[in-house]
């Protein structure tokens, strides 16, 4: 067993991913990881913030040192530039975008990540895996299930929903809404006594409000919540199993405490 460290949504902001990596214990200089350590990301590396090619740049150094220790995880905001644009965004110089190019068409960025963990078998997913989606995915039975069943169907797993103004909740796991879609649809399988079969892990939005200290869940989901506003963390259990939310919330500005979640557990 070593330590899996699965980061949030950076977003731009290469202060804050710089100060993580070195917590963890990730010489920068040297663009080198720990021996006991591997390095989940959960995509939205890009926007917002003031320097996207140099978040860009370092994970690329580090996903060509240690090539087994880094696995980076297709956001929304990288499918922009990979796909026609579903929402306005911040442009990227060309050698960025070209970055993300190589690594789409290498098979770098992933649409999931399966883990054994201290909590138990854990998908890793940009936005998460709603009920509706995993059923139409044959009800995996297991995290590793799940993410080669997603790479065979990528046009599901990258269908927008809810924050695109679909309000069917049939977001993929590049556009899931946490506390809406995400939440609330295990939640209505737990009601019809459906066990969620693994837990799981995931960034793009939260069912919490950072700045205002306020869930944006619905009720009944909002219920649920343990906060970790130290780290910027959101659990919950649904339909048996563990899910957490990492999104920390950053915008142009990336204020405010945040940090990696770290389990003890190995790659599936």
């Amino acid at each position: 067993m070593g330590r899996l460290a699965v980061i949030g949504d950076i977003g731009g902001h290469l202060t804050q991913l710089s100060e993580a990596l070195l917590v963890l214990g990730v010489d920068l200089d040297a663009a080198t990881l720990p021996a006991d350590l591997v390095v989940i990301q959960v995509g939205d590396l890009v926007h917002r913030g003031p320097d996207s090619a140099g978040v860009v740049a370092l994970v690329d150094t580090l996903l060509t040192n240690n090539p087994q220790q880094w696995v980076q995880l297709l956001g929304n905001h990288e499918a922009c530039h990979l796909a026609a644009p579903l929402f306005p965004h911040d442009s990227l110089d060309d050698a960025t975008v070209e970055t993300l190019r190589r690594w789409h068409r290498d098979g770098t960025l992933r649409l999931g990540v399966a883990l054994e963990t201290e909590l138990g078998p854990m998908l890793v997913t940009h936005a998460g895996l709603t009920h509706e989606l995993w059923v139409e995915l044959e009800r995996p039975v297991d995290p590793r299930t799940a993410v080669l069943r997603l790479a065979e169907r990528p046009k599901r797993a990258w269908r927008p929903g809810r924050m695109l103004a679909d309000s069917s909740g049939t977001g993929g796991v590049l556009w899931a809404e946490a506390g809406h879609e995400l939440y609330a649809s295990w939640l209505r399988a737990e009601h019809h006594t459906v066990a969620a079969p693994f837990g799981q892990i995931h960034g793009h939005s939260s069912a919490y409000r950072w700045a205002s200290g306020r869930s944006t869940a619905p009720p009944e989901v909002a219920e649920r919540l343990r906060v970790d506003e130290a780290r910027r963390h959101v659990h919950l259990t649904l339909a048996g199993n563990p899910m957490i939310g990492l999104d920390p919330g950053f915008g142009t500005y990336a204020d405010g405490r945040w940090a990696p979640l770290v389990l003890e557990g190995h790659l599936d």
